[in-house]
């Protein structure tokens, strides 16, 4: 069996694949690097989401009630104070 070099042969079919077809080369990047981009933008918005969602369960659970006094009475004051008086 002879070795035959055809490693020369397949470069050079490559090289001229490759400049005969630059804009659907230039066309396949530019979509891989928008694909990229819309990956990691949808990933950062999900993180975003999951530790907003999770800090307001947290935040909720913390508390044992939810409510607001626009304007207390003076009576009201001294109940929420803590001291009872």
């Amino acid at each position: 069996m002879f070795k035959i070099k055809n490693k020369q042969v397949v470069n050079e079919v490559a090289k001229t694949t490759y400049k005969a077809h630059w804009k659907r080369n230039i066309i396949s990047i530019f979509a891989i690097m928008l694909t990229t981009f819309m990956i990691a933008v949808v990933i950062g918005i999900g993180v975003g989401y999951w530790n907003t969602i999770s800090e307001r369960q947290r935040r909720m659970e913390g508390m044992d009630y939810d409510i607001e006094l626009t304007e207390p009475t003076t009576e009201q004051a001294k109940k929420t104070d803590g001291t009872g008086h």
